[in-house]
């Protein structure tokens, strides 16, 4: 019990290096590019990664500066450490998010892909602009609608409207929903349509 209490505890963010500062300059950088006024808190930030991001360590013989993308981590008690798993609860990320926020409804949508595809970006994620916000208008119209292949669309174009950004046609939807599909960051079962609430990240 004591030797437990003796050892290192390490955050997510600093397991993974995540760069809090970097974020949200990253982020107030396209807020103003968006012209949406927003005030950021990197404390809050920092709870917020540290709320939604889990990471698995596995104990290790003998150290080693990195492994791909893993890095090693050496606690108090001279033990090494590597990342096994890193898991991202993506809904509750969004959801926490936005109660860091006060904005108008129009900006939600817009604000809560900039934080999202700014994380992701971090933590390996590659995701574009328009697919980060179809994932994100998918998940707010999943909260209030069934989401079925006859009307994904259109829930997702009223989503959009919603919140003021009408840069994508029917056909880009269709387009960008088979694409977050292939990587499995949506599904669609029994022809529902739903996004997934945790990402396992390599």
């Amino acid at each position: 019990m004591e030797q437990k209490q003796n050892e290192k505890q390490w955050e997510p963010i600093e397991l993974l290096e995540l760069k809090v500062n970097r974020y949200v300059h990253d982020v107030q950088e396209k807020l103003d590019i968006c012209n949406i006024s927003v005030h950021i808190d990197s404390k809050q930030i920092e709870t917020l990664f540290n709320d939604t991001i889990e990471v698995d360590l596995e104990e290790i013989e003998a150290p080693e500066t990195t492994r791909g993308s893993i890095h090693v981590k050496r606690d108090g008690s001279g033990k090494y450490y590597s990342i096994k798993n890193i898991s991202f609860y993506i809904t509750d990320f969004l959801e926490l998010g936005l109660n860091l926020i006060q904005t108008e409804t129009k900006y939600k949508i817009v604000i809560s892909a900039i934080f999202l595809l700014k994380l992701l970006k971090q933590l390996g994620v590659n995701l574009e602009d328009e697919q980060t916000v179809v994932y994100v208008a998918l998940h707010q119209a999943a909260k209030h609608y069934v989401i079925t292949e006859d009307n994904v669309t259109e829930c997702v174009l009223d989503e959009l409207g919603t919140s003021s950004y009408m840069n994508l046609s029917r056909e880009d939807i269709k387009n960008i929903l088979l694409k977050l599909l292939d990587m499995g960051i949506i599904s669609v079962e029994n022809g529902i349509y739903g996004v997934f609430q945790k990402l396992y990240i390599d």
